[in-house]
């Protein structure tokens, strides 16, 4: 659970972040940070799921869900932002 506390913390930074103007400073450095994160909530799912044989607690799966939809929609949405603006630059 403090894992997960943890990735939710770093989300809630990268979020508040985004809502700033720090999109335009630091794309690719948030898209990593993005990335990062989903890889450590998948490495925590793929964690429970070999030791617990999937019977962990429903709400810590849906929590970890929850943050990899997240986590996946925002990657892709900090991508388009990227690629929308490398097309500018040309």
């Amino acid at each position: 659970m403090l894992l997960i506390g943890m990735i939710l913390n770093h989300f809630k930074k990268i979020f508040n972040e985004l809502q700033g103007n720090y999109l335009n400073i630091a794309p690719p450095m948030l898209l990593e940070n993005i990335n990062h994160l989903i890889r450590g909530a998948n490495n925590i799912k793929g964690c429970f799921s070999k030791h617990h044989d999937n019977n962990a607690d429903p709400q810590l799966w849906e929590t970890i869900s929850a943050v990899l939809e997240h986590l996946n929609e925002s990657s892709k949405i900090m991508q388009n932002y990227m690629n929308k603006h490398h097309e500018k630059d040309k």
